[in-house]
């Protein structure tokens, strides 16, 4: 319900003179009530458990790492872009809290940063007017609007960009070297390789995005030997270790021995190939021409169900491997045999007789 009041005062206020509070207003008042009114309703539990698992990712490494707390870490690592444009969002809204919707566009034209003849990648305060005026929502064309293009976009403002994109990696980098540190298993060291090498894959991006090198130079070069060798990075971890697949000697080939759902053994070769290739998506970044935008939104929202189907197998796995560590057993095995009493007994007359 909040979602929905949230997403209809957004929309609302693109298409009106409505300031910012008008957006939380009634989310905050409904959460109020909800809060105050002694009755569990939607799943009120469970809203608590989230807050708290959320916030002890904020004091990561301070003490021992659980399986909730590097599972939601790598839930937050598939929402960068999402991070990432939460700077946006929070400048817009502060330094443009009204917007008209009944400006002369027309007088305005000569002043958008959008060129019709632009072909290579533009640079970040031209990143965000890529489409054609005639495919924008009209609210998009407010003026007031476009100058929040060039102000919130600017390339002095792309730090704060990276900072939050990589804000999770950082936390289950350091939440890696912490298992590492309680159980001096070498792996954890290699997963934290692993994020440590998004955070370059992160900062070469956004640093070749603020250069505007669409086919070339350093910067592009740099991000694309990044972007490499942490989807190979990532792929092989995803495979070998989260989801134990690709095992020698299993009944399925590329699969494992032991498997949860074997009603749908196809899924898994479907989740195989859907990791490999959306770990590569960032190809979908290189061509030159426009609708940049567009394409960030596609390759986010692919990552995301990227994430999802890798929840199923990795959880799957977790499983698995707490039932062969006996972690969780329905039957304990014991150091020495157990006989039947009932069987002995019956021996015992047969003997009499």
């Amino acid at each position: 319900m909040r979602a929905g009041i949230l997403l209809y005062a957004f929309i609302h206020s693109s298409r009106s003179s409505t300031h910012l509070a008008a957006c939380v207003a009634c989310p905050c008042a409904y959460r109020h009530f909800q809060s105050h009114s002694g009755k569990n309703i939607l799943w009120g539990h469970s809203r608590w458990w989230l807050i708290k698992s959320v916030a002890r990712l904020g004091v990561s490494g301070l003490w021992g790492v659980e399986f909730t707390d590097f599972w939601l870490g790598d839930q937050f690592c598939s929402l960068a872009y999402s991070l990432g444009n939460l700077y946006f969002v929070g400048c817009f809204y502060t330094q443009y809290p009204y917007v008209s919707s009944h400006a002369n566009v027309s007088s305005t034209s000569e002043s958008l940063p959008y060129n019709n003849t632009m072909t290579a990648l533009p640079r970040f305060s031209q990143t965000f007017s890529l489409m054609p005026r005639g495919e924008l929502l009209y609210s998009a064309d407010d003026p007031t609007l476009q100058k929040a293009w060039l102000t919130c976009g600017a390339e002095m403002n792309w730090g704060s960009y990276f900072a939050l994109a990589m804000l999770p990696f950082l936390v289950r980098f350091v939440q890696s070297i912490r298992r590492y540190k309680d159980s001096k298993l070498p792996t954890h060291l290699i997963n934290a390789g692993k994020y440590g090498m998004g955070i370059v894959h992160y900062f070469c991006y956004y640093l070749w995005r603020r250069d505007g090198e669409s086919d070339g130079g350093a910067s592009f070069v740099m991000w694309c030997l990044a972007a490499v060798v942490y989807s190979l990075y990532g792929c092989a971890w995803d495979f070998a270790m989260d989801w134990s697949i690709c095992k020698p000697r299993a009944k399925y080939p590329l699969l494992r021995r032991d498997l949860v759902y074997t009603s749908q053994i196809p899924l898994y070769y479907v989740a195989l190939v859907m990791n490999l290739v959306i770990r590569f998506l960032w190809v979908f970044y290189i061509p030159s021409w426009s609708y940049f935008n567009l394409r960030s939104f596609i390759c986010s929202l692919m990552e995301m169900i990227r994430r999802v189907v890798w929840n199923f197998y990795r959880l799957e796995n977790e499983h698995l491997g707490n039932m062969d560590q006996y972690r969780i057993t329905r039957e304990c095995p014991l150091p020495y045999s157990v006989d039947n009493p009932q069987q002995e007994d019956e021996e015992d007359e047969e003997d009499k007789a």
